[in-house]
């Protein structure tokens, strides 16, 4: 079986998407700790018709530096947020002639951080027809004392990997 681990990514780059088409299975990597200056809850995106990228973040509550990233909770107030991100994401869509339809869960937080980012995956991975399976690393309950390499070797034999 072919697998693919990385951390979730918040409107993940079409390289990302490679991955999925690739491998069998592919493992969202939410056991590690929250990468603050990653790609877990922040993008750059074109909001108008200039090319300036403009920064999109995820409302997520402030938490200690120790913080993995299936711990990652919304602020409270995040529904707010979410309107102006689909107010915004219309006007892309508008400003590209693409007909985009908006699943509710894509455009609000109620499923968690790691949740979001899950189902906004296998909406486009449904979009673009790939198959590949989605699970959480997180669900395997790892020991917390295995780390780097020994961590995805241990991922690895426990989804029964080849490759």
């Amino acid at each position: 079986m072919k697998i693919a681990i990385m951390q979730p990514y918040f409107f993940p780059y079409l390289g990302y998407f490679k991955l999925f088409e690739k491998v069998d299975l592919f493992m969202i990597y939410d056991c590690v700790q929250f990468p603050r200056r990653g790609w877990v809850h922040r993008n750059r995106i074109q909001l108008n018709s200039s090319s300036k990228l403009e920064w999109v973040t995820l409302p997520i509550q402030k938490s200690p530096q120790s913080t993995k990233i299936e711990e990652l909770k919304f602020q409270k107030t995040s529904d707010i947020w979410f309107k102006e991100l689909n107010n915004k994401l219309k006007k892309v869509s508008r400003l590209n002639n693409l007909e985009l339809q908006y699943n509710d869960i894509l455009v609000n937080g109620s499923s968690g951080v790691v949740g979001y980012l899950e189902t906004s995956m296998r909406q486009v991975c449904d979009a673009l027809g790939l198959s590949a399976k989605i699970v959480r690393s997180s669900s395997f309950d790892v020991e917390p004392n295995l780390k780097a390499q020994d961590r995805i070797l241990e991922l690895c034999r426990r989804v029964g990997a080849s490759h």
